[in-house]
């Protein structure tokens, strides 16, 4: 098998890419041999590389097909010349001003003085841009899926030093709370304790101002009912009083 087969082969069936679909890693192999080789998993290694594929988000039929590798294959079936319809002449000519593939009859006729060039010059031409491309496409894809894992990782990277900093300020607030419920509780208990006092200083107010009205009562009580007596009888306690007083 030439280099060139070996450009529109598949590395596991050994024959002509059928569908052929892209990995990230850059190799690509026929859609039914990654169904082989997927199975029921979800992830799997490439059968070239070992890279890891993952299809945890996707499956095996939304993998991105490989459009470069499809025009060669069609460039390659198209290689045998057919022949042309207006001379019934091989078509083994391409003319490069007009960008079509010709017969020598052409040649002479319609394309005289036209730039041309073999067919199987340009075809190897052609295959050889194409192979170019692939191989950028396939670094390109490599290069894309690196910068997804370490989009990946940073996203990873975000979310626990965010879970962390949450934990932190939760607990540092719980903290905090704390303190302030026990420094809250013993200020409640300290204003209980001194209302508690004062409720004992202002009941033995309350007694003394009781006792001292029910002694006022009384003198008021004796007092009316001396203004009831007669005047010798009022004269009389009131000099008494006056005597008590005065000793």
């Amino acid at each position: 098998m030439d280099s060139e087969e070996n450009a529109t082969s598949c590395p596991v069936c050994r024959e002509i890419y059928s569908d052929p679909r892209c990995l990230a890693c850059g190799h690509s192999f026929c859609l039914k041999c990654l169904k082989v080789v997927a199975g029921n998993k979800q992830k799997f290694p490439c059968p070239i590389c070992r890279f890891d594929v993952d299809l945890r988000n996707t499956n095996v039929d939304q993998l991105s097909k490989n459009f470069v590798l499809c025009n060669v294959i069609e460039a390659n079936e198209k290689k045998q010349p057919s022949m042309c319809s207006a001379h019934n002449k091989s078509l083994d000519l391409f003319c490069q001003l007009c960008e079509v593939v010709i017969c020598s009859k052409c040649l002479t006729m319609q394309h005289k003085g036209h730039d041309v060039v073999d067919i199987e010059t340009m075809y190897s031409e052609r295959n050889k841009q194409y192979g170019m491309l692939l191989e950028s496409t396939q670094r390109l894809a490599l290069m894309i899926e690196e910068k997804r894992d370490a989009v990946k990782q940073s996203r990873i990277s975000m979310e626990k030093n965010i879970d962390s900093i949450s934990k932190t300020v939760e607990n540092t607030f719980k903290k905090w709370n704390d303190a302030l419920l026990k420094q809250c509780k013993a200020i409640v208990s300290y204003l209980h304790q001194e209302r508690d006092k004062k409720r004992q200083v202002f009941s033995k107010a309350e007694r003394i101002l009781a006792g001292s009205m029910t002694t006022v009562t009384g003198l008021n009580t004796e007092i009316c009912e001396l203004r009831t007596k007669g005047i010798s009888f009022v004269i009389q306690v009131f000099l008494q009083l006056s005597t008590i007083s005065l000793h």
